[in-house]
């Protein structure tokens, strides 16, 4: 007897390709595209003349955001699981102006941070039985002035949680504010902090060809004329893997740090009625110790990570309550 068989094309194995999840952690540790950046540049950035312009700052290095208390304070988010980014270009990026920089930010790194920043909020908001807005990537053109080149904003425009400033990287770097902190080093400190003081955020960036540097804002008064703190911190553009603070998880970070203030102001507000404060800033490392039956156990203010004992290196409160009401 002769048995029929279906005869057809062979699926070929290169044609099947299965996606496999990984850690947010996992995600945001991915290698950066090489860069190829012009040698033609200017040699210094210009000073800001605008009638916002910040004209003075006290700048200092942002101690506690580094890659241990990071990956402390959001443990359990960034053990959650995403899917691989779609439409991320890849290969080396020639670099000839700003432009080219805004263009390859919004290329290879925007895709990158999408599915991390909307599972990480989505996560956060839980922790806090709150539903955050979606986030979406801003690019500015008027950078001379008052908007800045790039931003993450609520989807609904109403808020701006992060603003971004693209230099040339043989124009400027963080080394200036180590070794001789000028008038001429710190301009680009001041333009991100008036973006950031317009913008009623905390938070910022200034990226180059070789770092990203990120800035937090000391204050409750968003006027550019007032005194305040600048904190920075710089992390280079070929940092890669789970030991190491990268681009993308240092701008993860800050959203959703900037998250956790908009959870702690009057969001939602309609119109123009931008809260007339955000929180005073808090560090990193300290935690807040609650008393339940069985004991204490930690949790961290910004992020709602929970502990049963105080990671090592950190510091903690009491809560203003005594107890919590969790009773496991």
């Amino acid at each position: 007897m002769n048995i029929p068989t279906v005869q057809g094309t062979p699926v070929q194995s290169s044609m099947i390709q299965i996606e496999h999840s990984v850690s947010i952690l996992g995600a945001l540790s991915s290698p950066n595209a090489p860069l190829r950046a012009s040698n033609v540049t200017p040699s210094t950035v210009r000073e800001d003349m605008t009638r916002h312009a910040v004209k003075e700052a006290t700048v200092a290095h942002w101690v506690d955001f580094d890659l241990n208390t990071l990956t402390k304070t959001y443990k359990s988010l960034l053990a959650q699981q995403v899917m691989p980014p779609r439409g991320v270009k890849n290969g080396e990026f020639d670099i000839r102006t700003v432009h080219d920089a805004t263009t390859m930010f919004i290329e290879h790194v925007v895709p990158r941070l999408e599915n991390p920043i909307s599972v990480g909020a989505a996560f956060l908001g839980a922790q806090f039985t709150r539903q955050f807005p979606a986030v979406v990537v801003k690019v500015g053109n008027d950078v001379e002035t008052y908007n800045p080149p790039l931003s993450f904003v609520t989807e609904d425009g109403s808020q701006t949680l992060l603003v971004g400033l693209v230099v040339h990287a043989k124009a400027w770097n963080s080394n200036k504010l180590l070794y001789r902190e000028t008038a001429v080093s710190k301009r680009p400190i001041l333009r991100i902090a008036k973006y950031c003081m317009l913008a009623r955020t905390r938070y910022g960036f200034i990226m180059t060809t070789n770092e990203v540097v990120v800035v937090r804002i000391s204050g409750d008064v968003f006027d550019t004329t007032a005194p305040f703190h600048v904190e920075w911190r710089a992390i280079p553009w070929v940092a890669q893997g789970p030991d190491d603070l990268t681009f993308c998880l240092s701008l993860w970070s800050l959203v959703m740090l900037s998250l956790d203030d908009l959870r702690l102001s009057t969001y939602p507000f309609y119109n123009d009625q931008f809260p007339p404060h955000i929180p005073p800033r808090r560090s990193l490392n300290v935690w807040m110790r609650y008393r339940i039956p069985k004991g204490f156990f930690y949790r961290h203010p910004s992020s709602g990570q929970r502990e049963a004992e105080l990671p090592e290196g950190a510091e903690f409160e009491d809560s203003p309550n005594g107890t919590s009401s969790w009773t496991s």
